[in-house]
């Protein structure tokens, strides 16, 4: 029997590497999306410590220059949290997309695969099927052979 040979192999090694590229695009997506969260986290516990101490400020009413620094550090880093919150939303709008990329790389590596898989159980059916074939062939000539000797001991039941 010759050996099962999948003709789209070529193809198939091609979509395996394009998802697994994708894989890595969404690997970065994902890091990017947990750096900025992880920025965001830290600039907001900063924001929560300057809040504290302006209050703390305003508690022990200090000089009004050294609470409007403090108003400004405050307001800056809002600033960044704001901006850092729009580029969340951006960064998450394109991990999103990459995951749909990786959604379709994965339905056409899989479609592949199911195709080789149906071909491959083809294939072994039909090898199956010629050995069949090939054995019933030998017992019909066997027993072809027998009746034209003469001897058909499968059906007189005689015994040698």
């Amino acid at each position: 029997m010759r050996p099962f040979r999948f003709k789209l192999q070529a193809l198939l090694k091609v979509a395996e590497q394009q998802e697994q590229e994708v894989r890595h695009e969404m690997a970065k997506a994902n890091a990017a999306v947990q750096r900025i969260r992880s920025q965001m986290d830290d600039i907001s516990r900063t924001c929560a410590g300057w809040e504290e101490r302006i209050r703390a400020s305003q508690r022990r009413r200090l000089v009004a220059a050294e609470l409007r620094h403090q108003a400004q550090a405050l307001a800056a880093l809002r600033d960044r949290l704001e901006h850092l919150r729009s580029a969340l939303r951006s960064a998450e709008a394109a991990a999103e997309e990459v995951r749909h990329r990786l959604n379709q790389a994965a339905c056409r590596r899989k479609s592949l695969e199911r195709l080789r898989s149906r071909l491959q159980d083809a294939h072994e059916a039909e090898a199956e099927a010629r050995e069949n074939r090939t054995v019933d062939d030998m017992a019909s000539t066997r027993a072809a052979e027998r009746i034209q000797g003469g001897r058909d001991d499968s059906i007189t039941g005689a015994s040698r």
